[in-house]
């Protein structure tokens, strides 16, 4: 037997496509009000992809339905049709007990914008979903400039999650503004919020990051160090290198790893013997990195080491050693080839 809400739907859309479409409309805010949650939501949706402005008002009323499929459909058309009429119903729904209704409300409004819808954003950063959060920090950031002194002055608050997840979301604008403010929280006591800062910090790409950037690579938190390293990699100072070499002694695995990528990209020849000497190290994410980033930086004196390593015992490592290895022989205008028969003459003399 086909499903009560499918034969309904698939009558009132035989009228649509007929030309009753005003007919077809009614039909459809009449079975709003059906007993069948199912009716009701397919119904909602069809009257979202329709986009009629006067069937704001009937699905609104729906937001308050008992079955979060109902609202859920409902929320969605509202955020079809948008317009400002739409963000007081869709912004109540950020206090809905379901997760997915809160979620797809954040998402209707994200599409509409302006003030009301900004300031309805940066209360969903409160949410305990961190998808919700994460959609909330996205559209913020999409939105831009204009959201920049609503955040400013959310994250003028105690509440660690609100006052992380607004800086990570002046990050993704990345508005010079508000540098000194994130600069403030850099020593921040809570983890969660130097966390975010210091990603900030590095999308924003500001000369006054820097000091705060360097600092926090001796941060006790592992999550600080590792932001701190890939921010400093944008980092347009010569000074910024040093400090890059000595994050390769770091004792966790995945700043070194960083480090190291961060090198090759800034191609630091200085830290040519600290990338050779990671060559070792227990961690294959390491090795692989400081390979790479030899091919990039590295000169002669990468090529014995390196030639030892495209017999490795992983692939991965193998692999990135015979491409850096073509590298540097580029350098000198040789092929691969050519460069490893010279260097193993080299050592046969010796």
């Amino acid at each position: 037997m086909i499903p009560k809400h499918q034969v309904i739907i698939k009558k009132i859309m035989e009228k649509y496509e007929s030309g009753k479409k005003a007919e077809a409309i009614n039909e459809l805010l009449y079975n709003l009000r059906d007993e069948d949650f199912k009716v009701r939501a397919a119904c909602a949706e069809l009257l979202g992809n329709i986009g009629d402005l006067r069937t704001i008002e009937p699905l609104s009323e729906l937001l308050n339905d008992d079955y979060s499929e109902v609202r859920i459909a409902a929320v969605q058309s509202l955020g079809k049709i948008g317009g400002v009429k739409v963000i007081e119903p869709l912004g109540g729904l950020l206090n809905d007990e379901d997760n997915e209704v809160r979620l797809v409300a954040v998402k209707s409004l994200s599409k509409i914008g302006g003030e009301k819808v900004i300031q309805l954003l940066i209360k969903a950063l409160d949410d305990a979903d961190s998808r919700i959060q994460t959609i909330a920090i996205e559209s913020l950031g999409r939105i831009g400039p204009k959201a920049v002194n609503p955040l400013l002055s959310a994250i003028e608050t105690e509440d660690e999650y609100k006052k992380a997840y607004a800086a990570k979301a002046l990050g993704e604008i990345g508005d010079p503004k508000a540098v000194e403010v994130l600069i403030k929280l850099a020593d921040d006591q809570s983890n969660l919020v130097r966390a975010n800062v210091i990603e900030a910090l590095g999308k924003i790409d500001d000369p006054r990051a820097e000091e705060p950037l360097i600092n926090s690579l001796k941060d006790p938190v592992v999550e600080v160090r590792i932001n701190a390293v890939k921010a400093l990699k944008l980092a347009r100072s010569d000074e910024i290198s040093q400090y890059l070499v000595e994050a390769l002694k770091d004792p966790d695995s995945r700043v070194r790893m960083w480090a190291a990528d961060a090198i090759g990209f800034k191609g630091t020849g200085a830290a040519m013997k600290p990338l050779i000497n990671l060559l070792k190290d227990s961690d294959p994410r390491v090795r692989e990195n400081a390979v790479k980033a030899l091919g990039k930086t590295g000169d002669q004196e990468a090529v014995e080491p390196l030639m030892k390593l495209l017999k490795d015992k992983d692939e991965r490592i193998r692999d990135a050693a015979d491409k850096s290895l073509a590298i540097i022989a580029k350098k000198y205008g040789l092929s691969k080839d050519e460069l490893l028969r010279r260097k193993k003459d080299e050592l046969q003399e010796e």
